[in-house]
């Protein structure tokens, strides 16, 4: 048995995603979806919390969770400080 890799999700699969590729998806990979409230949070997650080891950043679209910080363009180059070292960018 191996450990699935992590990543996070940034945006919504609904509507643009069917959904057996989602359970396809899903069923491969330990998915964390972005949730954060501000950004800085989601930068301390991946400094040392729940996204320090994922391997990998999908972005589905700008549908985020109501109260949740909206990720913009350029969030690519705020964020690489703060990457994981596993962190793949593609």
């Amino acid at each position: 048995m191996f450990d699935k890799m992590k990543v996070i999700v940034i945006g919504s699969p609904t509507g643009l995603v069917p959904d057996h590729v989602w359970a396809q998806f899903s069923s491969q990979f330990e998915v964390v979806m972005y949730d954060f409230p501000t950004a800085e949070d989601f930068y301390n997650s991946m400094r040392n919390g729940p996204c320090k080891d994922i391997v990998g950043i999908i972005r589905l679209g700008l549908a985020l969770p109501a109260g949740v910080e909206k990720v913009f363009q350029g969030w690519t180059k705020r964020c690489l400080p703060h990457y994981p070292h596993r962190c793949v960018l593609s």
